[in-house]
């Protein structure tokens, strides 16, 4: 049984009248303490509770530009990487409608179903997108695979499952789920696994790929930080160390709704201009 990690949670609530001091719960946000990583959900603007507080098309207009402005700041923490500003930037909000209550704790294993749980207290479960709390574990080679193929890479621009070797003093090779160039230098895409047993070997492999000069643009690791590997933020403590010893090392939390635009922008925009394909032949020639 995974351990359970510490986390932090607060209600937003929207108060349109502060003298007839009505409010409703819209929304929760929850972070973990150790890592600072955090996941939201609000429900949708047109839900039976807000119209009930909410009863002219005036005030539903001003809820709905509140709303959208508290999403796209949490939206902008997370593509980001901010986590830990989080408290610092509720408290900046001067919107006198949107409450936040205090950090009160929890302990769960699963924060995808910590979040489903508060909300259907907090909120009710009739007023809820389900599709928008998901607690599907996304594999990153799979998102990665995804990606590649709905934006029409080219294969002769990329290879996959290519084996490299770190050192030639090495006498073994490493295989890495994506190999591109970007200009005069490669650069590699490789997965993190999500199950616990697997991050030891798989982080010594990263060592050895990031310590090698070859790929000195950048490394781009896709991992899911709501997997049973990242217990005790241990895959986040892996890359912060992969990180911290070469600064071309790049994390893309696949569970994290900015992923996709993170990973198009940075590998796949690359993979797919026109000197991609030469300049690969080139450097693995």
């Amino acid at each position: 049984m995974a351990k359970r990690k510490q986390f932090e949670y607060r209600v937003v609530s929207y108060m349109d009248d502060p003298i007839r001091f009505e409010q409703i719960n819209f929304g929760l946000i929850i972070q973990n303490i150790q890592s600072k990583h955090f996941e939201y959900i609000l429900t949708p603007n047109d839900t039976p509770k807000i119209n009930s507080l909410l009863p002219t098309s005036s005030k539903r207009k001003l809820f709905k530009l509140n709303v959208n402005y508290l999403r796209f700041l949490l939206d902008r923490l997370q593509s980001e990487g901010n986590y830990n500003k989080l408290t610092q930037t509720l408290q900046d909000i001067e919107i006198p409608e949107l409450i936040f209550s205090s950090p009160k704790p929890a302990l769960s294993d699963n924060v995808s179903q910590l979040l489903e749980n508060l909300a259907d207290v907090y909120i009710g479960h009739q007023f809820i997108a389900r599709d928008s709390v998901d607690t599907t574990i996304i594999e990153p080679k799979v998102f990665a695979e995804k990606v590649v193929e709905e934006n029409d890479v080219p294969k002769s621009h990329y290879k996959t499952n290519f084996r490299v070797q770190p050192e030639r003093s090495v006498p073994f090779k490493i295989q890495v789920d994506y190999i591109y160039a970007n200009k005069d230098q490669l650069e590699i895409v490789n997965t993190a696994p999500t199950q616990l047993s697997s991050t030891s070997m798989w982080y010594y492999r990263m060592r050895s790929l990031s310590d090698n000069e070859r790929f000195g643009q950048k490394v781009t690791i896709l991992g899911n930080t709501q997997s049973e590997a990242n217990s005790d933020s241990t895959l986040l403590q892996m890359y912060q160390t992969l990180h911290n010893h070469n600064s071309n090392v790049y994390f893309v939390d696949v569970a994290q709704p900015y992923a996709i635009n993170t990973f198009k922008e940075n590998v796949i925009d690359v993979m797919k201009s026109e000197s991609s394909e030469s300049e690969l032949k080139k450097l693995l020639a």
